[in-house]
C-alpha cells in the first residue's frame, strides 16, 4: 500500500529497510508474502541506491537459504526465476 502512495523515493528511504527486515519473521505467511513483493520493492529502489539493491539481494539470498516452509521456497524459487527478478542483479 505505501508503495502506492508515496514516491519511490520517500518509499526507499523510510520503509524499504523495514520491509526487507522481515525475511527473519517467524511467521512464514509473513514471509511468503514479503517474497512475493520482493519485484515490486525493486521496481520502488532508485537506481543509484546500491546499498538498498544490496540489501534486497542479501534478504531474497538469506530468506531462500534458510527457509524451512515449502511454500515460501516454493515462491522464492519464483523470484529468483522469473524475469522480473533479473532486474535485482547488480
Amino acid at each position: 500500500m505505501s508503495m502506492e502512495l508515496y514516491s519511490r523515493a520517500f518509499f526507499g528511504d523510510y520503509f524499504a529497510e523495514a520491509l526487507l527486515s522481515l525475511h527473519d519473521d517467524r511467521v512464514p505467511n509473513i514471509r511468503l508474502r514479503l517474497c512475493r513483493l520482493l519485484p515490486q520493492v525493486r521496481s520502488s529502489v532508485r537506481s543509484t541506491d546500491k546499498a538498498l539493491r544490496v540489501l534486497l539481494e542479501k534478504s531474497l539470498h538469506t530468506l531462500y537459504a534458510n527457509e524451512k516452509d515449502r511454500d515460501v521456497i516454493k515462491e522464492c524459487e519464483k523470484v529468483y526465476c522469473c524475469a522480473s527478478y533479473n532486474k535485482l542483479l547488480l
